[in-house]
């Protein structure tokens, strides 16, 4: 599975190079992206030695690609991850915001993204904010977390980001369920497909009456059934035949009606 793990700029950044560790032992092929702020609290040197790949921190992308970095990993992507993901990154998103290579890059995707969000209890409670994670459910983006705990500014509530195990756990069963409900819908080609009924068997070009009493087509309105010929028995071989005739009687009368 391709994944693109955008990181951005909260204190829970320091988790993203175990988080990539554990989506590449699931299986994954992971590629990271940077705000300019996550850059501050995490390496792109870190990361780029856990994936394997070249971490991408500038929206504006390098020369060879021609600045549009951010709609080749929407198009390679399986399934973007936003983790950390703080209440800045999260009002962009849900009011299509795009100034940063994260923003741009989930509003480029049409597939499922999903949020690890982590930021202060108080930032978490703030209606503003609930209400941006209400419209980006509504929109068909999956949040996993945010747990209750101890939190770097020493307050104790809502708003840590889950562990990158569990992040893993519940991206593994998102990608096994659509997986799974996409194999039972039918393609869409299958969907438009006409159904073909098996055609009624036709005997010739004759038109025959039914027994329940439907009219034929105009058309064959004045077709009569062919009546076969049948051999008749005449009279003299059924005399012939018959036990109470005598065997002269039947031939005399068998020569007479040859010479008629």
């Amino acid at each position: 599975m391709h994944i693109v793990l955008g990181v951005s700029g909260g204190i829970a950044a320091y988790k993203a190079p175990e988080l990539v560790r554990r989506l590449r032992d699931a299986g994954a092929d992971v590629r990271v992206i940077l705000t300019p702020n996550a850059a501050r609290f995490v390496s792109p040197l870190s990361l780029t030695a856990v994936s394997e790949h070249g971490v991408i921190v500038d929206q504006w992308g390098s020369s060879d690609s021609g600045g549009v970095d951010h709609i080749a990993l929407a198009r390679w992507a399986e399934l973007p991850i936003v983790a950390p993901a703080t209440a800045n990154i999260l009002a962009k998103v849900a009011h299509g915001l795009c100034d940063d290579l994260v923003s741009l890059m989930i509003c480029a995707s049409a597939c499922p993204v999903v949020f690890a969000p982590a930021m202060n209890n108080r930032m978490w409670d703030n209606p503003i904010t609930r209400e941006n994670v209400a419209k980006l459910q509504g929109h068909g983006y999956r949040m996993i977390g945010p747990e209750p705990g101890w939190l770097a500014c020493r307050n104790v509530g809502t708003g840590r980001m889950s562990e990158p195990a569990k992040i893993v756990e519940e991206v593994t069963g998102l990608l096994s369920a659509d997986s799974k409900a996409s194999a039972a819908e039918p393609s869409p080609a299958a969907r438009n497909m006409p159904v073909r009924r098996p055609k009624a068997r036709r005997r010739g070009n004759r038109c025959r009456r039914r027994r329940s009493g439907r009219d034929v087509p105009a058309r064959q309105s004045n077709w009569r059934p062919v009546r076969r010929w049948k051999p008749q028995t005449s009279r003299c071989l059924r005399a012939a035949s018959s036990p109470a005739l005598s065997s002269t009687t039947a031939a005399s009368r068998l020569r007479e009606r040859r010479c008629a």
